[in-house]
């Protein structure tokens, strides 16, 4: 049996002597005496527990508001976990978007700015937006979420399910894409999941086409994935 707290202890100690420059004890020995075989076990099980004691309000909004709540989250400091359902067509543009306006003001189709580096995000009805926001910590990276869903669509689905950069890949497929946000030593993670066929609506807004094939999830539904989500929290 693992002792993550004990662990965790022992790694404070370590490190107060690292300040020292002095090394009595190598970590990696010192967490085996707490049932943790390598410090990569020990440092999963260790963002697994921080993550755990994560206490999140969850936030609600539309999908139009969704930028807007994301900054106020930000400056408020708020541990929160962000929902909004898209109800209509619309796109977010990124820093490092491109997008046929021209077509989108035909077709009547919003576009709402937001201020990364990120692309261009095309979401429609049923779609499900999320945002996770807490304390900057180096082990609860945007990789850690990533392989955190990651996980969670392969309890649904028997295709391969592989981690690309900020996107998660189902069968080949580009199924999810995120980005993240820091401000006042708060992160957040932000992902919009397609969860309706748009390829081809994609094809026509997009002027600047991703390597990534785009798809959509068909094996899991907004509020099945909701729930997953919220179940997180004291995992």
């Amino acid at each position: 049996m693992s002792d993550i707290l004990g662990a965790i202890e022992k790694e404070r100690e370590y490190l107060s002597y690292r300040m020292k420059n002095e090394e009595p004890f190598h970590l990696v020995d010192a967490v085996k005496e707490f049932g943790f075989e390598s410090l990569k076990e020990y440092f999963d099980a260790k963002r697994d527990y921080l993550f755990s004691q994560l206490r999140f309000e969850v936030v609600e909004a539309t999908a139009p508001e969704a930028i807007g709540v994301i900054q106020s989250t930000l400056t408020q400091g708020k541990t929160a976990l962000l929902f909004a359902k898209t109800d209509f067509t619309l796109v977010w543009n990124g820093n490092g978007g491109s997008v046929n306006e021209e077509y989108c003001t035909e077709c009547g189709i919003p576009i709402y700015p937001y201020y990364t580096g990120g692309g261009t995000i095309v979401s429609t009805a049923g779609d499900l937006n999320i945002g996770i926001c807490y304390s900057q910590n180096d082990l609860l990276d945007s990789r850690y979420i990533l392989k955190k869903f990651a996980d969670l669509f392969r309890k649904y689905t028997n295709k391969a399910v592989l981690i690309s950069g900020n996107d998660l890949l189902v069968g080949g497929i580009k199924m999810l894409g995120s980005a993240t946000y820091l401000k006042n030593g708060m992160f957040m993670f932000v992902t919009s999941v397609s969860l309706s066929e748009k390829e081809e609506l994609i094809s026509a807004i997009c002027e600047k086409h991703s390597t990534k094939q785009p798809g959509h999830i068909d094996f899991i539904d907004a509020d099945t994935l909701r729930q997953e989500v919220e179940q997180w929290q004291g995992q």
